[in-house]
């Protein structure tokens, strides 16, 4: 959200017209083009504004910050969605909207990644696999970043080596084992991810031994609706790895039959 904008909320929640809002500080004309946003506002004229109508400015700007931050969180739960989708045309266009906003670097990252991850003319290079490497090892508290963990989610089992990738996930698993229900939803969420696509690579390189600890996150996961198809995966790769073929073809078809195809394409065969 704009000052403009923010201006407008700020003066319809008081039941104030323009010229009530603005008197003695600017014409009614000029402000209802600042409204509109075809004009910028002094900074003197702002504050001034605010000062006359018991506006507090540290509440203006902090919920006009977060009405920011809203707007980038928006963008990136579109770009999480494309890239489930594997739509590499919404994952353009919305690259191009997050490379235009003035901060959230994390978040263009991410985009970045994503946008080279779905057009597949290339693999990740070095310099890809050191972005997440610095930002892994950029502070002393990794394991709890969420961002941190979320590029470890999405790109780890792409990126890294099987081996560089058990090093990354028995931190992990150090970390949260037993204490999964204490964390938030999306912490789980994104737990949840990692184990999933690590158990992909022991399936992918046929490491049966190192596939329980996964498994047993997933199943300390909340009973939580938005987590129920992880401890489902979590299951379909415990019967996977005991061979039980019966069991495995029925989850597939579980699947399959709740219109989540995309879901069948990060399991193995």
């Amino acid at each position: 959200m704009g000052i403009n904008a923010a201006l407008k909320k700020a003066r319809q929640s008081r039941g104030l017209t323009q010229e009530q809002f603005v008197a003695g500080i600017l014409s009614p004309a000029h402000y209802s083009k600042i409204e509109r946003g075809l004009h910028d506002i002094s900074a003197k004229d702002l504050m001034a504004i605010l000062q006359q109508n018991k506006i507090s400015f540290a509440e203006f700007f902090k919920q006009n910050m977060i009405s920011q931050a809203d707007d980038e969180n928006s963008l990136g739960d579109q770009l999480q969605i494309a890239y489930y989708n594997q739509d590499l045309n919404q994952v353009r266009k919305l690259v191009t909207k997050i490379q235009q906003l003035p901060h959230h670097d994390l978040l263009k990252i991410k985009a970045k990644l994503i946008f080279t991850l779905l057009e597949g003319k290339r693999k990740f290079d070095v310099k890809d696999k050191n972005i997440i490497l610095q930002r892994l090892f950029s502070g002393d508290n990794w394991l709890q970043d969420e961002f941190s963990l979320d590029l470890l989610a999405n790109f780890g089992a792409s990126i890294f080596t099987h081996d560089d990738f058990t090093f990354f996930f028995q931190k992990i698993f150090t970390t949260y084992n037993d204490k999964m229900s204490e964390q938030t939803e999306k912490m789980q969420t994104t737990i949840a991810t990692i184990c999933v696509n690590y158990l992909y690579t022991c399936a992918e390189n046929k490491f049966v031994k190192d596939n329980k600890e996964p498994i047993y996150l997933l199943g300390q996961l909340s009973q939580t609706p938005s987590l129920v198809l992880y401890k489902i995966i979590g299951h379909f790769y415990q019967c996977y790895f005991a061979g039980d073929t019966e069991q495995v073809l029925a989850i597939k078809k579980l699947i399959k039959a709740s219109n989540l195809e995309n879901i069948l394409s990060i399991l193995p065969e």
